[in-house]
């Protein structure tokens, strides 16, 4: 059995990702950024003190880190379903963390339309892709305690680099 590299999410050390994060919202917060906008594009890490939800009829593009304290979830919703399935795109700025990164889980779910990850999805609890998930192109890699994947495909390109700066923080 080998431990989980440990993230500092949120101490009171200088490269905690709260700490340093370029945006820091609650759920609500989170969640109204998806307004009227159907495109949301954030640089930096954004820090988010509870759960983070993509919803339908949104594209979310982080170009850099994703954090959250709670579960992350893309495509887990069914309604409404006039609209279109969600995106999420994370590009790696080439310095700092980039990637998905959560305290507890992350969940691609079947209502998703596209996920492309360029950093580390990191998930303390678990990391879930449930069946009928769109295809995951991830450059960077994958921690988590548990690892659930059901009739998916995924095309890792690995990045040791990459990874090591998400696990390093802010």
């Amino acid at each position: 059995k080998q431990n989980m590299p440990t993230i500092d999410f949120n101490s009171n050390n200088a490269s905690s990702f709260k700490k340093s994060a370029s945006y820091t919202y609650s759920t609500s917060q989170f969640n109204a950024l998806f307004g009227s906008n159907s495109n949301v594009t954030k640089t930096g890490i954004v820090y988010v003190t509870g759960n983070a939800l993509i919803p339908r009829g949104y594209t979310l593009t982080i170009n850099g880190a994703l954090v959250a304290e709670g579960n992350i979830n893309i495509g887990t919703e069914w309604w409404p379903d006039s609209k279109a399935k969600p995106s999420l795109v994370i590009n790696d700025p080439g310095t700092g963390p980039a990637g998905l990164i959560s305290k507890r889980k992350i969940i691609f779910a079947s209502q998703t339309n596209q996920i492309n990850v360029s950093g580390l999805i990191y998930a303390l609890d678990e990391f879930k892709m449930k069946w009928d998930s769109p295809k995951l192109t991830l450059t960077g890699g994958i921690i988590s305690r548990k690892i659930s994947v059901s009739n998916n495909q995924i095309t890792i390109n690995y990045s040791a680099n990459t990874i090591a700066r998400a696990l390093a923080g802010g």
